[in-house]
């Protein structure tokens, strides 16, 4: 059971016609992430991503890797813990956070499948193997961003989505503009909007305001993440509205007063860089006490993706006994994503709106080697 290699495989997807897209803080001309690939002595592979500039999560993993060499494989999510504690100086945020998540990640998929089980089953038995996918799209692009937007809606209506979430924060009347023309094209879909932080409170109020005509489902980032008063502000002006946040904290450190003060409605742990799945879980619990709903974001990879629903697969139901009343809400990104659709297949089934988890043992994933060394970075 002891570990005996762990490597990192930095990887980069060039959109095609560098055809940049993103939000409302910044755009991409790539997609990026490092996969984590782990080797047992037995030579059980298992694979993890972590989040983040794949050159520096690379260096940083080689950084990391003697203190998880020779250790046995089933002890890495409290060496994982015990790392973020002994770095603390260095590790309550950030980079390093993301490389320990994908070497942790690994972990889990190579205990899967040693022990011949999907990675649910580990982390306490199957709650749910049906999720509510909603089509992650809308992005901000440079030029004809609207006339985009009406394309990508399409989109999400053959693929038989009910849900959608779209970029806004660039202007009030442009946010009216982006949600007016999902509304008029899909009029009964539930509509969630990401502001991804880049409005003050008063902005943020603002839109929320214009846009209740629209009946949004949630509103996502109204503020920076450190902002907490921000989000204080806007809870107690819009007590009506839905809100998510939890993309760009770590740990559950960063996550306790978002749910203990229950500023949020919805938290949003990635777990390629929250920490791993096993933090991931601990936020997700924190999260139930507090009776606050968890939808993980996801905008990584094939592993990423697949890891984020066996987390979702092991939530149980609560405070419901019978049925939820919602079903969970997964992230089913639908911007362009070689490594998210090529370099393998994730263990999902996607059926007018509703994603299946297929049980496949660890994470489930199936990885092609050589579209994998295809865009890894020399």
């Amino acid at each position: 059971m002891k570990v005996v290699e762990i490597d990192s495989i930095p990887l980069s997807y060039p959109l095609r016609n560098g055809d940049s897209y993103g939000n409302a803080r910044g755009l991409v001309t790539a997609r990026q992430c490092t996969l984590v690939k782990l080797k047992t002595e037995s030579g059980m592979i298992g694979y993890g991503e972590a989040f983040g500039s794949p050159k520096i999560i690379h260096s940083l993993i080689e950084e990391l890797r003697e203190w998880f060499l020779s250790k046995q494989l089933f002890d890495y999510p409290t060496i994982a813990s015990k790392l973020l504690n002994g770095f603390y100086h260095l590790a309550s945020k950030g980079y390093l956070v993301c490389a320990i998540s994908g070497i942790e990640m690994a972990a889990w998929d190579a205990m899967g499948k040693t022990l011949g089980m999907p990675v649910h089953k580990l982390l306490g038995g199957k709650a749910r193997d049906t999720f509510m996918a909603y089509g992650s799209t809308g992005y901000i692009t440079e030029s004809n961003s609207l006339e985009r937007l009406k394309e990508e809606v399409h989109l999400v209506e053959s693929s038989g989505l009910q849900a959608v979430k779209i970029k806004v924060g660039t202007s009030l009347q442009e946010d009216i503009e982006r949600v007016e023309i999902v509304r008029t094209l899909l009029p009964d879909i539930k509509i969630m909007v990401d502001i991804n932080g880049n409005y003050t409170p008063d902005l943020a109020i603002q839109m929320i305001e214009r846009l209740k005509p629209f009946e949004l489902y949630w509103v996502e980032e109204p503020v920076p993440p450190h902002d907490l008063h921000g989000f204080r502000q806007i809870k107690h002006a819009e007590p009506g509205i839905t809100l998510a946040t939890g993309e760009a904290e770590y740990t559950r450190y960063g996550f306790r007063e978002l749910i203990q003060e229950k500023l949020v409605d919805i938290v949003q742990p990635d777990l390629a860089k929250c920490g791993g799945i096993y933090e991931a879980k601990a936020i997700s619990m924190m999260a139930q006490a507090n009776n606050i709903r968890i939808s993980p974001h996801v905008w990584g990879g094939v592993v990423g993706r697949s890891a984020a629903l066996q987390l979702m697969a092991s939530i149980p139901y609560y405070p419901h006994s019978l049925k939820e009343p919602e079903p969970m809400m997964f992230e089913y990104d639908l911007g362009e994503n070689g490594l998210r659709d090529e370099i393998g297949t994730s263990p999902i089934q996607l059926e007018n709106g509703t994603i299946t988890l297929l049980d496949k043992i660890g994470l489930g994933v199936e990885l092609d080697e050589e579209k994998v060394q295809h865009y890894c970075i020399s």
